[in-house]
C-alpha cells in the first residue's frame, strides 16, 4: 500500500492510498458474521477499476456483545419493517381520505343541485295555486253573475 504522503488521482493530499492510488475510504460492515467491524478499501473496491484493496481495522466484536449486536441489529430491522408497513397503511389511508373527500365534493355538489331542483319545484306549485285562486275566483264571479241573468258577462 502506497504512504500517507502521496496524493491521489483526484487531488487529495494527505490520505492513505491504496494500490491504484485511490484514497482509502474506512467502512463499517454490518454483516452478521462481522457486525460492527471497521475496515479500510479502495474507493473504487467494488466498481472496475479498483484494485480490490481490503484491510480489516480492529478484530471485531465476539461472544456475548457479537450476539447482543445481532440482536439489536435484528431488532432494529424489524421495527424498520413495522415502520415500512405503517408508512404503507399511512398512505394507503390517505388516498382513500383524498377518495372518500372527493365523494363528499360530488355528493355536495348533487344536494346542491336536488336543493334548487326543489326550490324551482316550490315555486311552480305556488304559481300553478295562485294560477287555480285566480281561475276559481274568475269562475266563483261568472257563476254569480251566471245566477243573475248573464246580463253584462263581459263586464264582470
Amino acid at each position: 500500500m502506497s504512504e500517507i504522503s502521496k496524493c491521489s488521482s483526484d487531488g487529495e493530499c494527505g490520505s492513505r492510498l491504496c494500490y491504484c492510488n485511490n484514497v482509502v475510504r474506512n467502512r463499517t460492515s454490518w454483516t452478521s458474521k462481522n457486525p460492527g467491524r471497521r475496515f479500510e478499501t479502495c474507493a473504487k473496491y467494488k466498481d472496475e477499476g479498483g484494485c480490490h484493496y481490503f484491510m480489516w481495522l480492529d478484530g471485531g466484536l465476539t461472544g456475548p456483545a457479537k450476539d447482543a449486536f445481532c440482536e439489536l441489529k435484528q431488532k432494529k430491522e424489524i421495527a424498520e419493517e413495522k415502520v415500512k408497513i405503517l408508512e404503507d397503511k399511512l398512505e394507503i389511508a390517505a388516498d382513500k381520505l383524498k377518495i372518500a373527500d372527493e365523494k363528499v365534493k360530488i355528493l355536495e355538489e348533487k344536494l346542491k343541485m336536488l336543493e334548487d331542483n326543489v326550490e324551482k319545484k316550490r315555486l311552480k306549485i305556488f304559481k300553478n295555486v295562485f294560477v287555480v285562486i285566480v281561475v276559481a275566483m274568475l269562475l266563483f264571479v261568472w257563476d254569480k253573475k251566471m245566477a243573475k241573468g248573464g246580463e253584462n258577462l263581459y263586464l264582470l
